[in-house]
Parts: C-alpha cells; sequence; structure tokens
C-alpha cells in the first residue's frame, strides 16, 4: 500500500513539474498541535479530545504566475497523537465508549494558491489558501473499548433476575484498523519571507489545517460519532529561487 502512495505521489509532482517551469523550492520544519474534532455527534453521547504536541516538516514547490502571485505544491509530514474518550449515556453512566491514545504519521499533499500582501527589501509578508490530501503512513492505537450488556441469573424459585454488566475488550493495533486511510481538507496559512541573499530567503509560516473527512470509521470505533483531524502549525525554513527554464522554440 505505501509503495503504490510513493508511486503516486512521484507522478503527481511530475505532473506539477511539466505543468509549471521552475521558480521556487524550500523546506520548512516545526511543531504543530493537531487533535480530533466532531462537527456532529450523536445524542447522550460526550467526547474528551487531548492532543500533543509533534513535528512537521515539509518540501514545497512554488511558481509566480502572476505579479505577488503563486501557486505550488507541497509535501508535508506530520505526526498526530492524541488520546481519545468517548462515553455513551443512555440510561446508564459510561452505557458504552472507547478510551485509546491513536499514533498517526501522515503525508499531507497541498495544492495551494500564494499571494503577497506586503513586498518590502527586507520582508515580505505573505498568506496561502488551499486544498489537501492526506495519506496514513503508518498508524497505532493502543486502549480499550467499553460496553454494558444485559445478564441473567435464576434464584432458587426458578426465577429469572436481569441486571447490567460492564464488559472491557482491550484494543491494541499496528496498523489501527479502524483508521481510513485517505482523508482531505484545507488549509489557511500566514506568515513572512526574510531575504539572505538575491535567489535565498528565511520562510516563516503559521498554518491551520481542517480536515472535511472522517479519519476514524465512526461505526467501528467511535460510536457513531464522526471524527475529522485539525491543527495548528509553525514552522521556519529556507526557500530558493531557481532560474528561469528558457522558453521552447
Amino acid at each position: 500500500m505505501k509503495k503504490q502512495y510513493f508511486i503516486l505521489l512521484l507522478l503527481f509532482l511530475f505532473v506539477c513539474y511539466r505543468s509549471f517551469a521552475q521558480s521556487y523550492i524550500g523546506f520548512r520544519a516545526g511543531a504543530a498541535n493537531i487533535n480530533f474534532y466532531h462537527l456532529r455527534s450523536i445524542a447522550l453521547s460526550e467526547a474528551k479530545l487531548t492532543p500533543y504536541y509533534s513535528y512537521n516538516v515539509s518540501l514545497f514547490y512554488k511558481r509566480a504566475i502572476g505579479k505577488n502571485r503563486f501557486i505550488g505544491v507541497e509535501l508535508d509530514n506530520k505526526q498526530f497523537n492524541s488520546n481519545i474518550k468517548i462515553a455513551m449515556h443512555c440510561g446508564v453512566p459510561d452505557n458504552s465508549g472507547l478510551e485509546a491514545l491513536y499514533k498517526i504519521n501522515m503525508l499531507y499533499v497541498h495544492v495551494f494558491h500564494e499571494g503577497n500582501f506586503y513586498t518590502g527589501k527586507k520582508i515580505s509578508i505573505v498568506g496561502d489558501i488551499g486544498l489537501y490530501l492526506s495519506f496514513v503512513l503508518a498508524s497505532k492505537v493502543g486502549g480499550k473499548f467499553w460496553d454494558t450488556r444485559e445478564s441473567a441469573y435464576v434464584d432458587s424459585t426458578g426465577a429469572s433476575h436481569y441486571y447490567p454488566s460492564l464488559f472491557t475488550t482491550h484494543k491494541d493495533e499496528s496498523p489501527a484498523r479502524d483508521v481510513n486511510i485517505v482523508s482531505f481538507g484545507f488549509r489557511l496559512a500566514l506568515g513572512f519571507d526574510v531575504p539572505v541573499t538575491n535567489k535565498l530567503a528565511i520562510s516563516c509560516r503559521g498554518s491551520y489545517c481542517m480536515g472535511l473527512s472522517n479519519v476514524i470509521n465512526e461505526q467501528a470505533s467511535t460510536e457513531g460519532m464522526a471524527l475529522h483531524l485539525r491543527d495548528f502549525g509553525l514552522t521556519v525554513g529556507l526557500v530558493y529561487k531557481l532560474k528561469k527554464k528558457k522558453e521552447e522554440n
């Protein structure tokens, strides 16, 4: 599966390379706060989602398509760790639910449009907006499910009595079977570039990514609650201006 995604990314980059003349290439690295969120949930449920700070590293390519406007592609690797607890309350406290730590390594493919809000000799203020596809490279989950089931016993008179009992199932999977391999969303970013030489600049970005598709199979693990990913990131790196290609005859 990973090999297929790798080939897909190579083909994608080749199409971008052939479609757009070379202009700028660069990399950035930094920290990200990534967590689940839910737009909707079923009745009588509650969720506690605890994120952990992690890293993200990216390579990007962009081309000028007008004055102070660019279009480009960025490959962004992020490590996502989050503890999730979802509980159902159907007449009995913690009637059923899930508590687990998810660790997911993801590759984001961003296609973005960038614009310069201000361009000076010492600094440029820039922002971008775009869409992304994300692919799961590795995943692991450890935790437990619990649910309340009806149990019964027969007394000495032969009468049956029913009562609720709590059953727990431990979950430890690598890869996590309930993680969807592909998801999508959009990104907003704002930052600045500081020229070092005529061709090299320091690049700093603050970004927000919002997933629009479900990352966890809601029927498998999350009691019907649709979970997406969103993250805030801060990265610093370098951007290098490439030589323009000569026009073909």
